[in-house]
């Protein structure tokens, strides 16, 4: 939401002929895409080796139950 904010106001002042404004839209466009990459790659990480201990975890009780 905050990006699509953001990026109409950036369409908004460079229509409107702000410079300053733009630059400003920007940097704070362009920081909420790097915490929405960061955050984005931070719940892969997260939910790759979730995927991996579960699949551990359930390799190991089937183990047990077929020994």
């Amino acid at each position: 939401m905050v990006r699509t904010i953001l990026t109409g106001q950036l369409a908004a002042m460079n229509e409107a002929g702000d410079a300053r404004g733009v630059a400003y839209v920007a940097g704070r466009l362009t920081s909420v895409l790097e915490t929405i990459a960061r955050v984005t790659g931070e719940l892969g990480s997260m939910a790759q080796s979730i995927n991996i201990e579960d699949a551990v975890t359930l390799a190991g009780r089937l183990l047990r139950k077929l020994g």
